[in-house]
């Protein structure tokens, strides 16, 4: 009777144990999961203000051009003007 009622109690334990790791498991598939969403936001975030930055150079690039090439419609008409 006592072999029978320690036999109950170590399959008793080795089912908590086996259902802990499971829950484990869980635990590190849900934070591995959870660590990766978190990593790829962070990367859209980058790219997105890599876009951003990209945008605004080339907007003060064509700015720059149009001043330049105002500027020298500006200079050949005043010497259309001097002539």
């Amino acid at each position: 009777m006592r072999r029978m009622e320690e036999e109950l109690e170590l399959s008793r334990q080795a089912t908590e144990l086996a259902i802990r790791e499971e829950e484990l498991r869980q635990e590190k598939a849900a934070a591995e999961k959870k660590r990766l969403r978190l990593e790829q936001k962070a990367k859209a975030k980058e790219a997105e203000e890599r876009k951003r930055r990209k945008a605004e150079k080339s907007q003060e690039r064509a700015k720059f051009r149009a001043r330049k090439e105002a500027e020298l419609m500006e200079e050949k008409k005043q010497k259309r003007i001097e002539r």
